[in-house]
């Protein structure tokens, strides 16, 4: 499993789950007290349906960052098999050093329940469009394999409220260096670990199942990893 195990390096390379405060209310989101590290990035959710400089539906990876850019920040977009990358420029975003085949920031689309990556190249305050909160339900559909998604509904959500299929995984990120992993066994999401057990005089291991669907809760605009181990399930995040 050595993809899996590059993209898992990749995650802790990527992630702070000190996602920047943010303050969400009844009018707008995700506008105040975004404070960014130099060098760390972070994944901001994108919980608007229509917004932008033209009132776009999905947004545009041009239109996330209102305001706070500096030369040298980066954002990266995940296409299901590499990111794409793109770099101030101090009046635009161009694609990042090394990032072969990355469409115009301008023109690729960022869905309601999706995540980016952003790095910016200084520690400051950013912040983002400000769009009218959607508290609608919405639903994306998932790769065979990695997608990165994010809640994007004002309040936490359970993991029992959004489905998925057997086999699949969430990995959530606690921090640069720290990653929770939860299954989907049996129509629930679950912890899992390996029980050790003599057979015949052979030693057998078989993996055990927790359900933790009512304790576990995926934070308002935090972004992480759904791990599709075959098909493209949708996942629905609820009404508010």
């Amino acid at each position: 499993m050595k993809t899996k195990s590059l993209l898992l390096i990749a995650v802790s390379a990527l992630a702070a789950t000190a996602l920047a405060e943010t303050t969400l209310d009844s009018e707008e989101i995700g506008v105040v007290k975004h404070t960014g590290t130099a060098g760390t990035e972070v994944a901001i959710g994108v919980p608007w349906q229509a917004c932008g400089s033209a009132g776009e539906t999905p947004v545009k990876v041009s239109d996330l960052i209102a305001s706070g850019l500096t030369d040298g920040d980066i954002l990266s977009v995940w296409n299901g098999t590499s990111y794409y990358s793109w770099q101030w420029n101090g009046s635009a975003w161009t694609a990042a050093e090394g990032s072969s085949g990355t469409p115009a920031a301008s023109e690729t689309p960022v869905s309601r329940g999706q995540a980016v990556w952003y790095m910016p190249a200084g520690s400051k305050t950013y912040t983002l469009m400000g769009c009218p909160v959607n508290t609608a339900s919405t639903s994306t559909t998932t790769a065979n394999g990695y997608t990165l998604l994010a809640n994007p509904l004002p309040t936490d959500v359970t993991v029992s409220g959004i489905g998925g299929s057997n086999g699949d995984e969430i990995l959530l990120i606690n921090s640069v260096s720290s990653t929770t992993s939860y299954v989907r066994n049996g129509g629930n999401w679950c912890t899992t670990d390996w029980k050790t057990t003599e057979v015949g005089g052979k030693t057998m291991k078989t993996r055990t199942y927790t359900p933790v669907d009512d304790s576990v809760k995926i934070p308002a605009g935090t972004g992480f990893w759904y791990i599709s181990n075959g098909g493209s399930p949708v996942i629905t995040w609820p009404a508010e």
